[in-house]
């Protein structure tokens, strides 16, 4: 890929990120609090799914509601595990996905200024606010942002895993295998 082709790929995601914030200042802290957490759920799908390998029948499988990748939480894990995110970005994943759990499960008036969200939020890290400083949702959408910069590092920092075109392990090693195998199998089977 050549200079110009990743200066563009970067000019049209700055554009996503952008419309993207624009829209989360339109909404209400509900609506917001959704929508950051919905975005950030299908960033880490893309990211994921970038490293993959297989058809990409096989790996949307994988996301489907009920493939292994089908929830949020499920996404964060994984993420974390395959060295995609830091310990960091996956505790703020965690409390994003907690909040926008939070404002989708209650069906009373919550805000970003209700004392549970308040103190979720104040345990955000991807910001560069002292947490009294600025609004509550100011410091959500700051930390929203941070995490998502963290995701879109990894796509283009993190390499796609290889697939092995035949069987990793070596010839010696399966021979091994065998007789062991075999070894245990006799023994298990012979009569004392």
């Amino acid at each position: 890929m050549t200079d110009e082709e990743k200066l563009k790929i970067i000019g049209e995601r700055y554009e996503e990120v952008m419309s993207f914030r624009r829209e989360l200042t339109k909404e209400t802290d509900r609506g917001c609090a959704l929508m950051a957490g919905s975005f950030l759920e299908f960033e880490l799908q893309k990211l994921i799914a970038s490293k993959l390998v297989g058809t990409s029948k096989v790996i949307n499988e994988l996301f489907d509601f009920n493939g292994p990748l089908g929830t949020f939480s499920s996404r964060i894990k994984m993420s974390y595990s395959l060295g995609l995110i830091s310990k960091e970005t996956k505790m703020d994943l965690d409390i994003i996905r907690k909040i926008r759990n939070e404002f989708g499960h209650k069906y009373e008036s919550i805000t970003f200024e209700s004392p549970s969200i308040k103190s979720l939020i104040n345990n955000l890290k991807q910001h560069a606010y002292v947490a009294d400083s600025i609004r509550t949702r100011a410091l959500f959408t700051s930390s929203v942002l941070g995490t998502l910069g963290q995701i879109n590092g990894a796509d283009h920092l993190i390499p796609k895993f290889k697939e092995f075109m035949h069987n990793p392990v070596p010839e010696n090693y399966k021979q091994k295998i065998h007789e062991l195998v075999k070894s245990i199998t006799d023994e298990l089977t012979s009569k004392k």
